[in-house]
């Protein structure tokens, strides 16, 4: 039993849909549950009289974390063997998802510590490889989670809200001595908005335009989630932090638009971080 959940907020309902067309054929259900603060009456009149989907609006943003774990919920309703986890700005090319289940159907028990199965994301800073390759965390979208080993490896982190939810689940599953395992011959188109990719001091640079709020999620979180998953991260902390703040001021400094707010912000996340301050916040832009 193959069960998804893609995570919405403010829809671009005429995109999402055909992003969701992609992959809905070959699943037997599907939780739509959006983060916005009204519905999307276009999804929901799309979607009406497919039987596999379900659409919850929040009405609120509680958080990618949130999102992802009513899905985890909605799969062991449904009796799900594996759980799809999308983003709303993510699709498979012709027939790849369905290429997918197959590999997963095919290998599921030659790799019997797989927690996840990911797709290769196409994306200029992932290069194209081929096989199967054990990676130490990927981004949400995309991927396929054993729900046998979910009570045992938990829930996605809600405190963190947005930003390292993804990689802070991938070190939780090889702390607790399971696999992140990437399928290379499947590719997942992700769109990652305003990213660019500029050359500074001959070093290539991928420059990701965030907003000031997503800069301070990402500060506090980044911080929080190396800290503590350290060993399962490439650098130690302190060249974690020192390579990370380096290398985002001097992206902003050069390449990015409302720098004072952005740098205020990260160091707001910096702040949270130290003191404990985690879950949804209010930031002013003054």
């Amino acid at each position: 039993m193959y069960v998804g959940v893609v995570v919405l907020y403010n829809p671009e309902s005429e995109q999402v849909i055909k992003n969701i067309s992609s992959y809905i054929n070959n699943l037997d259900h599907l939780l739509i549950i959006d983060n916005s603060d009204v519905e999307s009456k276009e999804i929901i009149e799309y979607f009406r009289q497919n039987e596999k989907v379900t659409y919850t609006c929040l009405k609120e943003n509680k958080g990618i974390a949130y999102a992802l774990n009513r899905g985890i919920d909605f799969a062991k309703k449904h009796d799900g063997q594996w759980l799809l986890t999308m983003d709303q700005d993510s699709s498979f090319p012709a027939n790849e998802f369905g290429r997918f289940v197959s590999f997963v159907q095919e290998h599921k028990d030659v790799y019997k510590d797989a927690a996840i199965f990911s797709p290769l994301h196409k994306v200029p800073y992932l290069q194209k490889e081929k096989g199967i390759t054990k990676v130490r965390s990927v981004m949400t979208s995309g991927n396929l989670l054993n729900m046998n080993l979910i009570d045992k490896i938990g829930y996605f982190d809600e405190k963190l809200f947005i930003d390292s939810v993804d990689h802070e689940y991938c070190y939780r599953i090889n702390q607790k001595g399971y696999s992140v395992y990437r399928v290379n011959d499947i590719e997942l188109v992700h769109n990652l908005g305003e990213l660019a990719v500029k050359v500074l001091f001959g070093k290539k640079l991928f420059v990701t335009n965030h907003n000031y709020i997503r800069r301070y999620y990402i500060t506090r979180n980044f911080l929080y989630v190396n800290k503590v998953y350290s060993n399962y991260s490439k650098l130690g902390f302190a060249k974690f932090v020192v390579s990370y703040l380096y290398w985002t001021f001097l992206t902003i400094t050069f390449f990015e638009k409302n720098k004072m707010l952005k740098y205020k912000s990260m160091w707001t996340g910096l702040l949270d971080y130290k003191n404990g301050k985690f879950g949804k916040i209010t930031l002013n832009r003054n």
